[in-house]
C-alpha cells in the first residue's frame, strides 16, 4: 500500500554515532520490563517532540532503519502523537545479539521488533543482512514463499493465508487467471532498499509470468500462530492489484491513480470508515486531476498525506459501484488499453463530462461520510 521525509526533514539531523558495541544477550525475568521501558521512553519522546530522547532509543548505525525512524519522528512532530498502551506479548532471543519482542501495534496486530544492547542500554534496531539467515524458499499449500531465515517460523501460516487469499480473489476476477502469484517476505528496511517507509506491501507483475506479492511488514494475530486480520486485508489488497494485471498485463501503467488504488482498497475494505471520513470531510480536497495523478511526489510532501489519497480513491470507486455498477469499473479500465485520456474515457462509461463526475462523487461522498 498501504501505502513518501529525509533524515532531519524538519528537525536537526542525528548526531554522529560511535561504532556499535553489541553485547551477547540472555533473556531473563528483567528483559521484558526493560523492553517496555525503552518503548515508553520512545513514546514520551514522540509526544514531547524530543529528538535527542527519541534518538537514544533507536539504533542510528543502521542507515535504512534510521531513515524510517526519523520519518516517524517527523510525522509525530507535525501531527502530534497520542501514546497507545504498550503491550509486549513475548520476548525471545534472536541469534546471539538480539531480543525479538512481540509488541501489539494497535488494531494492526502484533509486530516483531528487534532490540540489541548498545553498551549499557537497549536500542530498537534491525539485524544486518549477514544476520538474517540467508535467502530461502518453500512451497506452502501450492504457494511459493520466498523469505530470509529470520522468518522461518512464520512461513507456514503466511503461505496458508496467501493460499486463502487466492480463494478470496476468484469471484472478483474479470478475466482468466493466467499465472499464480508467489509471496516474498522482506524482513528489514535494509533488504527493502529505497522504498517509502509507510508502505507495507506491494504487488509486482513486471515479469508477466512470475507475479509476486512482496511484504515489507508483517502483523500477527494475538495467538502468534497466524497473520492478523489487518494483514489479511493487506494480502487481499495486493492480490486485487494482481487481478488488475491478470486482466491486462501492465494496465496499471496506463490507468488513473484512483482507478489503480481505489478498487483494491474498496473491495478489500482495507481503509476503515474513520480514515475515509477524515479524508472526505476535510476543509479542502484535491482536484480531480490531482487525484488522477496520485499522491504528490515533491520532496516536502508529508508521508501521512498518502493515506488520505487512498481513502479518497476508495470512496470514488464506491461511488462508481453505487451509481454505475461494478462492471462499469472494468469497462472503464478496458478503455485505457487504447486511450489514456480520461476526458475521452469518462463520458463513454459515466455519460457525463469529468467535472460532472467529480461533482457527483463529491456530493455522494459528503452525504455518506460527513
Amino acid at each position: 500500500m498501504v501505502l513518501a521525509v529525509l533524515i532531519g526533514g524538519c528537525v536537526a539531523a542525528p548526531t554522529a554515532q560511535p561504532s556499535p558495541t553489541t553485547t551477547t544477550v540472555a533473556i531473563n525475568d528483567g528483559t521484558k520490563p526493560e523492553i517496555v521501558e525503552v518503548l515508553q521512553r520512545r513514546q514520551a519522546a514522540l509526544t514531547f517532540k524530543d529528538l535527542h530522547g527519541f534518538q537514544a532509543t533507536v539504533d542510528l548505525t543502521r542507515p535504512a532503519f534510521r531513515r524510517c525512524e526519523q520519518e516517524t519522528f517527523d510525522a509525530a512532530a507535525r501531527q502530534g502523537f497520542v501514546a497507545p498502551a504498550i503491550n509486549v506479548v513475548k520476548v525471545e532471543p534472536y541469534g546471539d545479539s538480539y531480543v525479538r519482542a512481540y509488541v501489539q501495534d494497535g488494531s494492526s496486530g502484533v509486530e516483531r521488533l528487534y532490540f540489541r544492547r548498545d553498551s549499557d542500554h537497549w536500542v530498537l534496531t534491525e539485524p544486518k543482512i549477514d544476520e538474517l539467515g540467508g535467502e530461502r524458499s518453500r512451497v506452502v499449500e501450492g504457494v511459493r514463499v520466498d523469505y530470509w531465515g529470520i522468518d522461518e517460523d512464520v512461513v507456514g501460516f503466511v503461505g496458508h493465508e496467501a493460499a486463502a487469499t487466492r480463494e478470496f480473489l476468484t469471484p472478483y476476477a474479470n478475466s482468466t487467471i493466467r499465472d499464480p502469484y508467489s509471496v516474498k517476505l522482506i524482513p528489514t528496511r535494509e533488504t527493502a532498499g529505497i522504498v517509502a517507509c509507510q508502505f507495507v506491501a506491494f504487488a509486482n507483475s513486471r515479469d508477466e509470468h512470475a507475479p509476486f506479492i512482496g511484504m515489507w511488514q508483517l502483523w500477527l494475530s494475538p495467538s502468534l500462530d497466524s497473520v492478523s486480520d489487518y494483514e489479511e486485508l493487506v494480502l487481499r489488497h495486493e492480490g486485487l492489484h494482481y487481478l488488475q494485471d491478470q486482466f491486462s498485463h501492465s494496465i496499471t501503467i496506463r490507468l488513473d491513480w484512483w482507478l489503480i488504488e481505489g478498487w483494491p482498497d474498496f473491495i478489500a475494505k482495507s481503509r476503515d470508515r474513520y480514515a475515509i471520513v477524515a479524508a472526505v470531510c476535510a476543509s479542502s480536497l484535491p482536484t480531480l486531476k490531482r487525484i488522477i495523478d496520485g499522491v504528490p511526489t515533491e520532496p516536502d510532501t508529508p508521508p501521512e498525506l498518502t493515506g488520505n489519497y487512498y481513502a479518497l480513491a476508495n470512496s470514488m470507486v464506491e461511488y462508481v459501484y453505487a451509481t454505475y455498477g461494478p462492471q462499469s469499473y472494468w469497462n472503464l479500465v478496458a478503455l485505457y488499453k487504447d486511450n489514456v485520456d480520461y476526458r475521452v474515457n469518462y463520458p463513454k462509461i459515466f455519460k457525463v463530462e469529468p467535472d460532472a463526475f467529480y461533482q457527483g462523487w463529491l456530493a455522494f461522498a459528503k452525504k455518506r461520510y460527513c
